[in-house]
């Protein structure tokens, strides 16, 4: 797993292979041009989820997998070159397509969302105050599933050499304003 980077450290870097990947690199979504160069700054590192493929059973893995993320805390899947192709050919044919799937389906029943000791601590009182989704999510009946991430909390970057078919998910918030332009520092 090494290929994809080691978020124990001080710091962990994931050179996007943008060459290798199907799919447009991750800084295009924060207002870039493809052919520009840019870095994004991510911050957390308390979690990690991993696995390969997709394999057959893919959806139900990355349900868990998604499932076991802080749920104050924004994912970052990063992946081989090999398992994006896999997606696109599962009709996943962009970074948005698979992005939505996993925010539709990264749920929990709210009595389980609720029972977090960080959701009680961070979110519920956003909930208390009327901030939404939050304050909606307080509404819900003990056994209704929860969203846990709205599409815009989910980045993928797409890395590694094509030498295993491996993803791993981290806790990766990226703060406002954090992709920057590498070329206007040149």
């Amino acid at each position: 797993m090494g290929t994809l980077g080691n978020w124990y450290s001080y710091s962990a870097t994931f050179p996007e292979n943008e060459e290798a990947s199907p799919w447009q690199p991750l800084h295009t979504r924060y207002g870039f041009k493809a052919s520009e160069s840019a870095v994004t700054v991510f911050r957390g590192g308390r979690y990690t989820q991993a696995g390969f493929g997709p394999r057959e059973t893919w959806k139900e893995k990355f349900k868990r997998a998604f499932a076991a993320c802080a749920r104050r805390q924004s994912p970052l899947l990063v992946m081989d070159p090999i398992v994006a192709e896999l997606f696109v050919g599962l009709g996943f044919d962009s970074k948005e397509k698979l992005i939505e799937w996993i925010a539709e389906n990264a749920v929990l029943p709210a009595r389980e969302y609720w029972d977090d000791q960080w959701v009680q601590t961070l979110i519920h009182p956003l909930a208390v105050a009327g901030v939404e989704p939050f304050a909606t999510n307080l509404e819900a009946n003990p056994d209704d599933l929860l969203q846990l991430f709205q599409p815009q909390e989910i980045n993928i970057v797409v890395a590694g050499g094509r030498t295993q078919g491996a993803w791993k998910i981290y806790e990766g918030v990226r703060p406002k304003d954090c992709t920057v332009s590498i070329d206007a520092w040149r």
